[in-house]
């Protein structure tokens, strides 16, 4: 079971949100559109007390993805989307 994050409201023209699976141990993050223009994408209830790595090797603190937010690609074509999958380490 995960709950749903709306992070960034459809407009039509992009949105973002993310599944959070209960136990904070995995997220999946969807943006498509103009959501991936901002540079960063904040990520409300990760445990800030450990840290998520992605598919691509890339690894963050969840404070600092809830904080700062998850650094946002360079997209290209008419409407780009990007699919990140978040995994928990314990520190």
């Amino acid at each position: 079971t995960a709950r749903l994050y709306r992070l960034v409201p459809p407009t039509g023209r992009g949105a973002a949100w993310m599944y959070l699976a209960e136990d904070k141990n995995e997220a999946m993050v969807f943006a498509v559109g103009d959501a991936l223009t901002g540079g960063r994408l904040p990520l409300p209830g990760l445990d800030a007390e450990r840290s998520y790595h992605s598919e691509e090797g890339e690894c963050w603190t969840g404070e600092e993805l809830s904080r700062l937010g998850l650094p946002l690609p360079r997209c290209w074509g008419d409407v780009p989307a990007v699919i990140w999958h978040l995994t928990a380490i314990d520190n």
